[in-house]
């Protein structure tokens, strides 16, 4: 290796060669011929190597060097480098023997020059070729060479432009280090004259490392009279296919439109013509569907093959099925393969149709089994029940060496012989046929599950599946695994989780229970301290007035918690209903600004309510859940906000993919939340420790409740918070916009009756066994003018009412829980009654059990209505408006 300087000055940094050499080199270029390691003719060479290499930054060439007794091939390299010391600039020069493989190199070129083929040689890495015999494009080379020849040979149209494709997608391929690349091409052998076609061969080589070097290049005129002919006869031969499966041959003349030869195993007739859909139509009577016929007259026609063949296409391959008359089914592949006829300058296709269906069934049978372990594998066509068998582990079921079985004689020897006798007749009703038709008109597969015994005690479960990948397709593929050990797994799992189950059930029925009695055992005093304090409101002393609102306050809270445990269980038990109704959004969003303005007011904080984007007043939604939602919302930014702080809520209605939704955002300076309790604040029974969170109180359902509700209604919330700096939570619902008259004929058919309706007159017997709730609803109603009848227990009732005159009552109010007599059972005793009024009379159930199923039981005891306790006097007063 050299490190050249300049002309006069290099260091011989390595030397592996005979001939020697000084460490410091006086002058290169005079060392060099001095030692004879090159001919003189190669200085010049040389030169331009260095100039090159200073040019460019790297230059290689090859060339023979002197040595004593003969010349080696020596390639040499030059890259331009900076010397780290003295900063100069130098050339690294490496000479590398490459005597063997030039030697090959050269047996190879005056071989194929002795066979009259054309040679170029294609230097890889340079994108050079060397022309290194008379060639057929010896016009365009200059001193023997292209340089840039990649894109040099296309600029200087060699190429005819419809083959420049096939010339660059075959040249990446030498590029990549392909060993063998061959391909045909039209090339202009010089600039005015007509196109020949050639074949291009290289043979890559490469170093070391194995990466492409060079590559040598055949290049053979397949124009020539005497080549084609003996060319195209070679390729004639090559197709006279005698690969097993053969069904049908023939050989097409595309230019000329006709069947030069034709052979068919299958059907044995002479052509009425020569043409080829005269041929096709022949070869077609063995099975072809409609739709497939069409496919292959598509494919072998003379315009096809003519464009398939220009644009450099040789074979086109197809599968295809056919059913013969007797149902039975072959797989065939059709494939053709064009040619040009150079002596006659015709295209020449040669069409072959094969039977592969032994292949076809056996993919289809291995891709239906794989990556599973099956004991028995088969396939029937369910045509003609014809069965063939690949693999069984019970060697006696198949007896006949034909190729087909018939499918239900098999299926009989192996019921009779090994399912278990309880399963026989289940075996024998899921093989048959005709259930096997039935089964696949409709799925991919099915299986089913049975017992087989050895004769003895031994029993394993099995488990058969039918299988069928191709629904145009009559074969089933029958497969069958042993799943004894499978079995034995699943009753334990199954055991477990029945265990498992049984013990949740039963968790769920305490804690529904204990709810249920919750929620009675509670409601029932709420019940006597709402109602006394709504009656001690209306009183004329102030000092009650303010005792009695704090009472309502206690009792309305206190009934506020049970709600949002009774509503937490109904969403865990999946309970909820939802139920959508047309809404005037003005007196929606009133109610509950309403409600929240007053609660601002409280703490001085400033409320700002803020409409964005186009507002539609008439929508179809869920009322009830979504005032839950965003009363919800809003309570907790008041609550959670000091004294004179900020709170924002925004309504925002957008179009996001052609849908409309409605985004609400509330926005408030209070507490703020942590980062690491954000992560579960929709989490049940949780509630973060601050400054507010133990004087404001709660259960830490809130948010759960509505996180849960606004999936149900198909929503989404998020919310952001720094903590002590606030919060913004972000509500995102589906809009749906209805008209003003949708909206008023909804109303009409709903219109509530005036509550300031007088009830004169009216006589309603009341059955209640607890003192205080009995007073308030007495009171209630005694203030409106109504004539009440008080019982204590449901037997009482049922007494009161059997011995009052016919339509005596206009209505009973009837408690749930009584002593003697429970309201359902004296419900239902009243409706059993002999008399006119039994059946009409509204029976109004009052009660503390605030389940829907609740509800659902009072209905299916005769009841008409179910008031959940305590009682809300507009409720009271709009019900007995709505039967009185």
């Amino acid at each position: 290796m050299y490190f050249y300087l300049d002309d006069n000055s290099a260091v011989l940094a390595s030397n592996n060669f005979s001939f020697g050499g000084e460490t410091k080199i006086d002058n290169f270029l005079s060392y060099l011929r001095t030692n004879k390691i090159i001919p003189i003719e190669y200085f010049g060479i040389v030169q331009k190597a260095i100039d090159k290499t200073k040019e460019e930054g790297f230059h290689s060439m090859v060339v023979p060097v002197n040595k004593k007794d003969n010349s080696v091939w020596m390639k040499f390299n030059g890259t331009l480098d900076v010397e780290s010391i003295t900063n100069r600039e130098r050339i690294i020069v490496s000479i590398t023997s490459i005597n063997d493989r030039k030697l090959i190199e050269l047996k190879f070129k005056n071989a194929l020059r002795q066979c009259s083929i054309s040679i170029w040689e294609y230097d890889i890495l340079s994108d050079k070729i060397f022309n290194y015999s008379d060639s057929v494009l010896e016009y365009y080379f200059y001193g023997k060479q292209i340089e840039n020849a990649s894109q040099t040979i296309i600029d200087r149209n060699i190429i005819y432009f419809k083959d420049i494709s096939v010339f660059q997608d075959n040249l990446d391929k030498v590029k990549k280090g392909e060993n063998n690349v061959s391909f045909d091409v039209r090339i202009f052998p010089t600039r005015n004259s007509s196109y020949s076609w050639v074949r291009l061969s290289f043979t890559c080589f490469k170093d070391n490392q194995e990466r492409p070097t060079n590559a040598w290049v055949t290049i053979d005129n397949i124009d020539d009279a005497k080549a084609s002919e003996k060319w195209f006869e070679i390729e004639r031969n090559k197709n006279i296919d005698t690969r097993s499966g053969l069904l049908a041959m023939a050989e097409l003349n595309i230019s000329r439109n006709f069947v030069i030869n034709y052979s068919n195993k299958y059907i044995d007739e002479e052509l009425k013509d020569n043409s080829i859909k005269t041929m096709l139509d022949s070869f077609m009577k063995i099975g072809f569907s409609i739709d497939e016929k069409e496919s292959i007259y598509n494919t072998i026609n003379q315009d096809n093959l003519l464009e398939v063949y220009n644009k450099g296409q040789r074979i086109i391959e197809n599968q295809f099925k056919i059913i013969t008359g007797s149902n039975d089914i072959f797989y065939i592949s059709n494939v053709v393969k064009l040619y040009l006829d150079l002596k006659t300058k015709e295209i020449i296709a040669f069409v072959f149709f094969y039977d592969i269906t032994d292949s076809a069934v056996t993919k289809l049978a291995m891709d239906s089994i794989l990556n599973s372990k099956f004991v028995y594998l088969a396939y029937v066509n369910i045509l003609n029940s014809h069965m063939s068998i690949s693999r069984t582990q019970l060697i006696d079921v198949t007896n006949a060496s034909n190729v087909f079985r018939i499918y239900k004689d098999e299926w009989e020897v192996f019921i009779e012989k090994y399912v278990h006798p309880d399963d026989k007749e289940y075996v024998y009703k899921c093989v048959d046929i005709e259930n096997v038709r039935e089964q696949m008109k409709y799925k991919k597969s099915f299986n089913f599950t049975y017992r087989i015994t050895d004769g003895g005690n031994m029993i394993t479960m099995r488990r058969t599946h039918f299988v069928r990948s191709d629904k145009k397709s009559p074969y089933i593929v029958i497969l069958e695994e042993n799943i004894s050990n499978e079995m034995i797994s699943r009753i334990k799992h199954e055991l477990v989780l029945k265990d498992a189950l049984k013990q949740a059930t039963q968790a769920a029925k305490a804690k529904s229970e204990f709810l249920s009695r919750m929620s009675h055992e509670i409601r029932t005093p709420l019940s006597a301290i709402i109602g006394l304090s709504e009656l001690g409101v209306s009183s004329d002393n102030s000092n009650y007035k303010d005792y009695f609102n704090k009472i309502n306050d206690s009792g309305q809270y206190l009934l506020g918690l049970m709600n949002d445990i009774l509503d937490m269980n109904k969403i865990e038990l999946g309970q909820v209903t939802l139920n959508s109704e047309f809404v005037d959004t003005e007196e929606f969003y009133e109610v509950i600004l309403t409600i929240i303005r007053n609660q601002a007011s409280k703490k001085n904080i400033k409320f700002e309510f803020i409409k964005n984007g186009p507002q539609y007043r008439y929508q179809y939604l869920e009322k009830l859940r979504v005032q839950q939602i965003l009363l919800n919302v809003l309570n907790n930014a008041i609550k959670y906000t000091p004294k004179n702080g900020h709170v924002v809520y925004t309504i925002t209605n957008v179009n996001k993919n052609g849908e409309k939704y409605v985004v609400h955002e509330v926005k408030d300076n209070g507490v703020g939340i942590s980062k690491d309790f954000i992560k579960n604040i929709f989490n049940p029974f949780t509630r973060e420790r601050n400054s507010l969170s133990d004087t404001e109180g709660g259960t830490g359902l809130g948010l759960a409740i509505c996180a849960s509700l606004v999936k149900q209604l198909n929503g989404e919330i998020t919310v952001e918070s720094t903590l002590n700096e606030g919060t913004v939570i972000t509500i995102t619902l589906p809009l749906t916009v209805t008209t003003k008259e949708k909206y008023l004929q909804h109303y009409k058919h709903n219109k509530k009756v005036d509550n300031s309706k007088m009830f004169n007159g009216k006589k309603i017997l009341v059955a209640e066994d607890h003192q205080v709730n009995a007073m308030i609803i007495l009171t209630i109603l005694n203030n409106r003018g109504i004539i009440t009848e008080h019982v204590l227990n449901g037997e009482d009732a049922v007494d009161e009412f059997s011995k009052s005159q016919n339509n005596e009552y206009d209505m009973i109010l009837m408690d749930i829980m009584m002593p003697k007599l429970n309201g359902l059972d004296a419900a239902k005793r009243i409706r059993e009654l002999d008399r006119e009024d039994a059946k009409k009379v509204p029976i109004i159930a009052l009660s503390a059990n605030a389940f829907e199923e609740d509800k659902k039981r009072s209905l299916e005891f005769g009841m008409n209505d179910h008031l959940k306790k305590p009682i809300e006097i507009p409720i009271l007063i709009q019900t007995l408006s709505k039967y009185l």
